[in-house]
């Protein structure tokens, strides 16, 4: 799987688990419902989302490496 591909589907999954949850939450909203919230989604969904800023940079650099590397064997 390609990096983007891996990103795509992180954030796809958040995207439907944050959906899911503002579900449960019509239905669910006591103080536990917010403890969960706070002690397991909100890290998760911050977890996430530096994941896929790193996967962007990833992606980034390994463009800019298949770049320098393309020049290479043109020049040599």
């Amino acid at each position: 799987m390609s990096v983007t591909g891996g990103r795509i589907k992180a954030q796809v999954a958040l995207k439907d688990l944050l959906q899911k949850w503002d579900a449960v939450r019509e239905h669910w909203n006591d103080d536990v419902a917010q403890q969960f919230q706070e002690a397991t989604l909100d890290p998760l969904e911050g977890q996430v989302r530096a994941a896929m800023t790193a996967m962007d940079k990833m992606r980034e650099c390994m463009h800019r490496i298949k770049v320098e590397c393309g020049d290479r064997r043109l020049i040599g």
